[in-house]
């Protein structure tokens, strides 16, 4: 069989046809080259005319920051004391700036302002507990916003339990009696150490420290304290006392009295029903028989009168 060889121009018409794909991709990158060069020629005179924007504005606002400087010196020009304006205003207090007053977020609350009072009635508790602060079985403090009486959970619950011991009777009896005098929030606080409880009534220390202070928020009530002054806050092994490295002392239970008072809502009385508005007085029966048609065509017999 006659083998048929290629000659020398069809062997170079075969390896040469990837000429025809490159010359064009070089085109197309060409064109897109020119159209990208073309771009930039007519966004460039827009450059010059952004950088002068840009420069007036930070311009601007540097004038105007000195103009306010200049204002705040002629206004203080004058003044006997730093601070006071030529009115005798204080610029913090009525002046420049204006002090925002704190607004409670309901009208059940207000501000607590005679500080006297609470200083007072923790001299009073200090009094009453005097045996207990000597052994750190209760801790009074005081700061801007609470005044929290804080109690070891040895002298009220047994270990991994919610029920109150005997020693806690007499000391609840003493602060619901003091509670009872003022009408600041209160804020029971539960608190456990880090050992885990797994039980069948407290699953975690959450439940456990919720427990606690529920045990007193109710013994707190039934001794004449009102419950919508009150609110319970649990927070388990998170919140450990760092002033002590004692382990029993994060098992504890804080009563924070807060600085707002608690205002009851006044009770407003129900309202007497209208005369107008009585029940109407039922018709005697009838000591003659009456013939009533019925809508199916039949007719019911009584003695009652129709209203």
């Amino acid at each position: 069989m006659r083998h048929r060889y290629a000659t020398q121009a069809e062997r170079n018409a075969s390896t040469e046809r990837w000429l025809v794909s490159y010359a064009d991709y070089m085109t197309l990158m060409f064109a897109l080259f020119v159209v990208l060069y073309a771009m930039a020629i007519a966004n460039e005179n827009e450059y010059p005319e952004l950088q002068t924007r840009l420069q007036q504005a930070i311009s601007l606002f540097e004038t105007d920051k000195v103009s306010n400087q200049e204002i705040v010196a002629i206004e203080l020009e004058g003044s006997s004391e730093a601070g006071i304006l030529s009115g005798g205003q204080s610029i913090l207090d009525g002046g420049v700036f204006k002090r925002v007053e704190e607004t409670p977020a309901t009208s059940d609350y207000k501000s607590n302002a005679d500080d006297e009072g609470f200083i007072q009635l923790a001299e009073q508790l200090a009094t009453e507990f005097k045996d207990f602060l000597k052994t750190d079985d209760i801790v009074i403090s005081y700061d801007e916003q609470w005044l929290t009486i804080e109690l070891d959970s040895r002298l009220f619950f047994a270990s991994g339990s919610a029920y109150l011991l005997k020693p806690a009777a007499q000391v609840i009896d003493v602060l619901a009696e003091k509670l009872r005098q003022v009408d600041n929030y209160i804020r029971v606080r539960g608190y456990t150490d880090e050992d885990s409880i797994d039980s069948e009534l407290y699953p975690s220390n959450w439940e456990l420290s919720a427990a606690r202070a529920t045990r007193v928020l109710r013994e707190l009530q039934v001794r004449g304290v009102a419950p919508a002054r009150m609110a319970l806050e649990a927070y388990a092994e998170f919140a450990p006392d760092e002033s002590s490295t004692s382990h029993r002392k994060n098992r504890r239970v804080v009563i924070a009295l807060a600085k707002t008072l608690w205002q009851p809502k006044a009770e407003v009385s129900p309202e007497e029903p209208d005369k107008a508005e009585a029940e109407p007085k039922k018709q005697p029966d009838s000591e003659t028989m009456l013939a009533v048609p019925l809508e199916g065509g039949g007719v019911r017999f009584t003695t009652r009168q129709e209203e």
